[in-house]
């Protein structure tokens, strides 16, 4: 899944962003093997670097804080966090739209039951 992220967000967020990637590199050497040779490895980590905030316990406020403090947009600082907080949902949940399970190119096991969300545009 790639999300954009605004410039903004993510010249504040840099730095954190680079120590996130360095421990996961610290912690886990597959992770350096599995990436470096992968031209997408920073939007993966970016998106595990989003669900890390997320799902740490009180650190969703304290970067939502400071990025408004550093004056970025909340309509987009919402709109990032939100779609990624959608998306684990519908990952959690196993519900996907058929256009998302195209568009996203999911490979999901047969065996595994699909619920699929009925939005109706009417």
């Amino acid at each position: 899944m790639n999300i954009e992220v605004d410039c903004k967000i993510a010249n504040v967020l840099d730095k954190d962003f680079k120590k996130f990637k360095s421990r996961l590199f610290d912690m886990e050497d597959s992770f350096y093997q599995e990436y470096k040779n992968n031209n997408n490895a920073d939007e993966t980590f970016y998106n595990y670097f989003v669900y890390a905030i997320l799902n740490e316990k009180g650190t969703l406020q304290k970067v939502y804080k400071k990025l408004v403090n550093a004056g970025c947009d909340k309509k987009k600082i919402n709109d990032l966090f939100y779609k990624h907080l959608k998306f684990q949902h519908k990952a959690d949940t196993n519900q996907w739209s058929w256009n998302e399970l195209n568009e996203l190119d999911l490979d999901l096991p047969l065996e595994k039951k699909i619920n699929f969300s009925n939005y109706k545009f009417f």
